[in-house]
This record gives structure tokens, C-alpha cells and sequence, in this order.
């Protein structure tokens, strides 16, 4: 979802979007490790990625959850839910 700013002269050259990344794997361990990881890399990150200048990345929301089994013959999956306001200059 993306949020744009006007300024009162105009058009604001700051872009706000949230990006979801979901993480999914075989252990509680894996899930730990992974989602620390990726909010050790993208939590206050900013600089310019491809091009695009990133003023700030926040993490704004976080969930731990277990995905109901489908049958008795496969595993549980983790998943972690992490959501993250990008604030992107144009």
C-alpha cells in the first residue's frame, strides 16, 4: 500500500509504502533466526537500493504464528509476519 504526500506548494517528494514479508519454515529455531535476519537488515535501514533513494525503513508490526496442518503426514509450518514503512524520496 503506498501513501503520497502533497505539500502546500505541490507535490511532496516523499512516498510512503508498507511492505509485508512473510517468513515460512520447519522449526521455531529456523523462524527465530531468519526473522532476526531480516530485521537486522531492512529496521532503520536507509541509502539507495537500485536507484531508489530510502530515506527510512521502520518495522511497524510483527506476528509469530504456527499454520494449521493440512494432513497428519505433514510437518508444521512457522511463519513470521513483518511489516515495514518505507519512506522513499523522489
Amino acid at each position: 500500500t503506498g501513501e503520497f504526500s502533497d505539500t502546500h506548494d505541490g507535490v511532496s517528494h516523499l512516498d510512503t509504502t508498507t511492505v509485508q514479508v512473510d517468513i515460512y519454515t520447519n522449526t521455531i529455531a529456523q523462524r527465530q533466526t531468519i526473522s532476526a535476519r531480516v530485521r537486522t537488515l531492512l529496521d532503520r535501514y536507509s541509502g539507495t537500493s537500485n536507484s531508489v533513494v530510502i530515506q527510512s525503513i521502520q518495522l511497524i508490526f510483527s506476528l509469530a504464528t504456527v499454520e494449521p496442518l493440512i494432513d497428519k503426514q505433514t510437518t508444521k509450518i512457522f511463519r513470521q509476519t513483518m511489516d515495514f514503512k518505507v519512506r522513499q524520496i523522489n
